[in-house]
């Protein structure tokens, strides 16, 4: 068991953010605070350091389908337009995170 509040050895691997380079741990602490604030989202869906390996970090492409398609699919389904800044349909999501100055979960402080 590996803890979603652990370290991992790839967390200051930089992930592609808002236009910006950040740490992996950063987005991941980010988000499972916002997971944490969403009623009804289980600790077994938050995000561990080990979710994404590390060579789909550097590709943004992967991070789309691998962690945004994992958190709208599969953690949030209905609620998933509000917790991603209003987007109503993965497709939305996918197009601004592809853009690549998508702030879609907001600012994150490293």
């Amino acid at each position: 068991y590996v803890s979603y509040k652990d370290p991992g050895a790839y967390d200051p691997e930089l992930v592609r953010y808002g236009g910006k380079k950040i740490p992996w741990s950063a987005l991941r602490n980010k988000i499972n605070v916002m997971l944490e604030n969403t009623p009804g989202v289980s600790e077994d869906k938050f995000i561990g350091p080990y979710l994404l390996p590390k060579r789909k970090l550097a590709d943004p492409s992967a991070i789309a389908e691998d962690l945004w398609g994992y958190l709208w699919n599969d953690v949030l389904k209905t609620r998933a337009s509000s917790f991603f800044e209003g987007a109503t349909t993965f497709a939305e999501l996918h197009d601004r995170w592809a853009s690549g100055n998508g702030t879609i979960i907001g600012e994150i402080q490293e």
